[in-house]
C-alpha cells in the first residue's frame, strides 16, 4: 500500500491518511481521532442523560406535549423546545453509536453502511433545529401581531416539511451512492461525497438564516407585549426571562448552523487537501465531532437553568448584547 487511493484512505510513499467519517484505523490520524471519538461518546452520553431527564420533567411533570393537534393552526405543529429536545437526543444516541463503530472497527469493509451511519445522525440534529423553527413560526403565524411577516399556517407547513425532509432524501441518496461506488468507481464516489457536503452547506446556511429571522421577529413581538406591563409586574419578569432564553437559544443555533455551513463548504471544496494533511484533518475532525454535541449541551443548559435577572443597567446590557450577537451571528 505504498501508493493507493480509496474513498476511506489516501496513501503516498507508505504514509496513509484516512477519511475519519469512514475509518480511523491504520493511518496517521488514527490515535488522535480515536480519542476525539472517545470524548464524543462521553459528551453524547451526557447530552442523552440530560435530554431524557428534561423530556421526562417537561412531559410527565409539567404536562407538555410534543405535538399540537389543533388542525386549524396547521398540520405541522411541533412544540418547539420539546420536539427539539427529542430529536437532539436521538441525534446524540446515533452519534454515540457511530463513534463506537469507528473505535471498535466494526464491519470495516462495508463502506456503504459506514458512509450512511456517519451521515444519518446529523439529519436528526438538523431536524431538531428545523422543528424549533417550525414551532415558533406556527406560533407567530396564528398571532399575526405583526401583519404580513409570515404567510398562512399551511405555507409554514410546506416550508417546514421541506426543511425537515430535504436532508433525509437528498443526503441519504448521496451518501449511499458514494459508499456503493467506493470500490467500483472511485471518481464518481468522490464526486458524490463532494456533492453531499455542498448540499449540507445549503441546508445549514438557509436554515440558519430562517432561524435568525424567526427569532428576531419573535423577540420583537414579545417586546411589544413587554411594554404593556410595569417592571414590577410578575408577567413582565416572566416575559423578560423568556426573551432572554430565546435569544440565547437562537444565538447558539445560528452559530452552530453557520459554523457548520462554513466547515461543510470548505470540506466540499478541499476534501483531498484536508484529508492528506494530518494536522488539518484532525482539526477539522475535532471541530466536526464537537460542534454539534457542544451546541446541544449549551441549548439544554439554556433550557434547564432558571434565569434570575436583575432589571437594571446590567441586565439591559446583557439583553442588548445577546440581540446583537443573534443579529450578527458571532460567537457569544
Amino acid at each position: 500500500m505504498d501508493n493507493s487511493r480509496t474513498l476511506a484512505r489516501h496513501c503516498t510513499d507508505g504514509v496513509c491518511h484516512c477519511d475519519w467519517r469512514i475509518t480511523i484505523t491504520n493511518c496517521e490520524e488514527a490515535t488522535a481521532m480515536w480519542y476525539v471519538n472517545l470524548v464524543n461518546i462521553i459528551l453524547s452520553g451526557f447530552v442523552i442523560i440530560l435530554g431524557c431527564a428534561l423530556m421526562f420533567h417537561r412531559t410527565v411533570n409539567q404536562g407538555h406535549r410534543l405535538w399540537d393537534n389543533a388542525k386549524r393552526k396547521g398540520c405541522f405543529r411541533p412544540k418547539p423546545v420539546d420536539m427539539m429536545l427529542l430529536l437532539v437526543t436521538i441525534y446524540n444516541c446515533l452519534r454515540l453509536v457511530s463513534s463506537v463503530i469507528l473505535m471498535a472497527d466494526i464491519s470495516p469493509d462495508n463502506i456503504i453502511a459506514r458512509s450512511f451511519l456517519f451521515e444519518f445522525p446529523w439529519q436528526f440534529g438538523y431536524g431538531g433545529i428545523a422543528m424549533y423553527l417550525v414551532g415558533i413560526a406556527q406560533t407567530l403565524s396564528e398571532s399575526q401581531k405583526v401583519a404580513g411577516w409570515l404567510p398562512s399556517p399551511r405555507t409554514v407547513d410546506l416550508v417546514g416539511c421541506w426543511f425537515f425532509f430535504w436532508p433525509f432524501v437528498i443526503d441519504n441518496i448521496c451518501s449511499l451512492i458514494s459508499g456503493a461506488l467506493a470500490t467500483s468507481d472511485l471518481e464518481k464516489a468522490e464526486i458524490f461525497a463532494h456533492l453531499l457536503y455542498g448540499f449540507w452547506f445549503l441546508h445549514c446556511s438557509t436554515l440558519g438564516c430562517a432561524v435568525l429571522f424567526a427569532g428576531i421577529r419573535l423577540v420583537y413581538i414579545l417586546r411589544g407585549h413587554l411594554e404593556k406591563f410595569s417592571q414590577t409586574h410578575a408577567r413582565y419578569k416572566a416575559l423578560y426571562a423568556g426573551i432572554f432564553k430565546i435569544q440565547i437559544i437562537v444565538t447558539i443555533l445560528v452559530i452552530c448552523l453557520w459554523g457548520f455551513a462554513a466547515l461543510l463548504l470548505l470540506y466540499s471544496i478541499l476534501r483531498d487537501q484536508i484529508m492528506t494533511s494530518t494536522v488539518g484533518s484532525v482539526i477539522f475532525g475535532t471541530i466536526w465531532a464537537y460542534l454539534g454535541v457542544l451546541s446541544a449541551i449549551f441549548v439544554e443548559i439554556a433550557i434547564v437553568v432558571k434565569q434570575v435577572l436583575t432589571f437594571g443597567d446590567i441586565s439591559y446590557i446583557v439583553l442588548t448584547s445577546l440581540t446583537a450577537l443573534a443579529c450578527l451571528g458571532t460567537s457569544p
